[in-house]
């Protein structure tokens, strides 16, 4: 028998989700968060990189020293 912690399931509605605590609600994860467009001016901060492979890292943790994640002569103007 499987563990439930919860007295009570009902149906989620999303066959992937399967069962939910009945108090529980499913919502779009676009009406939880939402995008914050502030850009580097200093282009001081480090790049992120992220990967399904490793998550999301420092960019120079993942590359060697002869590459580079970019092209680009600053990171002025990366979306911070």
């Amino acid at each position: 028998m499987k563990y439930k912690p919860y007295s009570k399931y009902k149906d989620s509605g999303v066959n992937w989700i399967g069962e939910i605590p009945e108090g529980w609600e499913v919502k779009r994860i676009k009406n939880i968060f939402y995008e914050i467009n502030k850009r580097s001016i200093s282009s001081k901060e480090k790049l992120l990189s992220v990967s399904d492979l490793y998550g999301i890292k420092c960019g120079s943790d993942i590359i060697g020293d002869n590459d580079h994640l970019t092209h680009a002569e600053t990171l002025a103007g990366y979306k911070k």
